[in-house]
């Protein structure tokens, strides 16, 4: 969506006028070379790694411009909770990215899904 004629001249004007011309610039040329997708990928890769384990590297490259960061996760602590709570044995684990649609699934098969409709305070 960004990468229309209108929004590039924008940008463009921001950057002449901008404190931070080249972090504008690095912006525009993701945009102009289409590495949307390639972030996005990136940004999947490193949440689901962090699904899994405490801490993770994020470093993707596009192009000129190169980005190295860390980030952590409580998915780890908050099984550890869950494992000192019921114990590990009563655990199950697998698919833990198709599990809200695994849900709403199992919800599509029942008669009545009123009970899993959001009310409205008014009604």
């Amino acid at each position: 969506m960004l990468k229309t004629p209108e929004h590039i001249r924008e940008l463009e004007s921001l950057q002449r006028t901008s404190l931070s011309r080249d972090k504008i610039a690095k912006f525009v040329e993701i945009i102009r070379n289409d590495r949307g997708f390639n972030i996005y990928r990136a940004v999947s890769e490193a949440k689901v790694r962090l699904s899994s384990v405490p801490t993770t590297n994020f470093v993707l490259g596009l192009g000129e411009l190169h980005i190295l960061t860390g980030g952590s996760s409580f998915i780890p602590a908050v099984r550890s909770v869950f494992e000192t709570r019921f114990g590990a044995d009563r655990l199950a684990d697998g698919e833990n990215f198709q599990s809200v649609a695994f849900g709403l699934a199992l919800i599509g098969l029942e008669d009545d899904v009123g009970p899993w409709l959001a009310q409205s305070p008014s009604s």
